[in-house]
């Protein structure tokens, strides 16, 4: 051991018995002094003339050098861990190379200050904002970056800038994988349609109502190529209330005025209006008629098979083949 501040601030709060444990690598100096660190088995100090010795240690620490610590982009602390009580508390703390933002007693993720998603969510209030805590690091797919929130996204692309996604549509998102999910990045800005808003993406669309709500459905549904079929928000069966469920063969997704019903044997069909309410009564597709009434929906009887069922077949088709009677005067 030596005589640094690093090293004084160690056995100041403990040593190896306190939150930092033993040390794990030697205390590392720039070449011109202008910054020492040293990494032990509960956190990392970091000391520099400016800004004196810093620590930051637990879970946030355990992150900090799994990304890297030190040597990495993030750098050395330069600021104690401050706490900040919105959206669940969390904490924020200012590194060499941009700031780390942790929820609660979680991980902790780092935001290059270059980034525009980073600079975008701190004009928005970071931790303490609509978005909350992040909950993963910036990453980049396709022609894109994002990152995710407690409540929401916030992309960028070189065609399309920085959009966030927050309240309904945000949650809608995240609930469907978010960015990094099936959905994936964003085509476009949401478009707004009588009564709401459909935000198109790579690998399917969110449709926010507006006042209610928000739901997703993924491009590979038949379910939604179905919805979209009839004409979608605009159509006859309105707004998604509900995001796709599937369960045992069965996928489903419910409308203002009406549902979607998909199995393999009978495809994607819709049930609309009072027939629905119906059948909704009777536990849906789920319920006691299983998935039986959408089948019929798609494949209504002829009045020749309702009356064979009732055995009023052989008379039908005698009504309908006598001869038309003639007036004679």
């Amino acid at each position: 051991m030596n005589n640094s501040l690093n090293y004084q601030h160690w056995a100041q709060y403990g040593g190896q018995n306190g939150a930092l444990g033993w040390p794990i690598t030697p205390e590392v100096c720039a070449r011109d002094n202008s910054s020492c660190t040293v990494s032990f088995t509960g956190g990392v100090l970091g000391w520099t003339p400016s800004t004196g010795v810093h620590s930051i240690v637990g879970t946030r620490a355990s992150e900090y050098l799994a990304q890297g610590g030190p040597g990495s982009r993030i750098g050395h602390p330069t600021g104690p861990a401050e706490w900040v009580t919105a959206n669940g508390g969390g904490w924020v703390q200012r590194f060499s190379g941009g700031r780390v933002h942790a929820a609660g007693n979680g991980p902790g993720f780092w935001f290059n200050p270059d980034s525009l998603i980073g600079r975008e969510y701190d004009r928005l209030g970071a931790g303490a904002g609509a978005l909350g805590w992040p909950t993963g690091l910036e990453q980049c797919r396709d022609d894109g970056c994002f990152a995710e929130f407690q409540r929401g996204v916030i992309t960028w692309s070189s065609t399309r800038g920085v959009q966030t996604f927050s309240g309904e549509t945000g949650a809608a998102y995240l609930r469907g994988g978010g960015p990094r999910g099936e959905l994936g990045l964003p085509l476009a800005a949401p478009s707004a349609v009588s009564g709401g808003t459909v935000l198109s993406l790579r690998g399917g669309a969110i449709y926010a109502r507006s006042g209610a709500s928000a739901f997703f459905a993924t491009a590979a549904s038949m379910v939604h190529a179905r919805y979209a079929s009839l004409g979608g928000a605009t159509g006859s069966l309105g707004w998604p209330v509900s995001d796709e469920d599937c369960a045992s063969g069965i996928c489903e997704t419910r409308y203002q005025s009406g549902s979607i019903v998909w199995t393999r044997a009978s495809g994607a069909v819709a049930v609309l209006g009072a027939l629905d309410e119906r059948y909704r009564e009777a536990g849906g597709p789920r319920g006691k008629l299983g998935p039986r009434l959408p089948m019929l929906v798609r494949a209504p009887p002829t009045e020749e098979a309702a009356c064979r069922r009732s055995g009023t077949a052989s008379r039908l088709r005698q009504v309908r083949d006598r001869p038309t009677p003639t007036l004679t005067a």
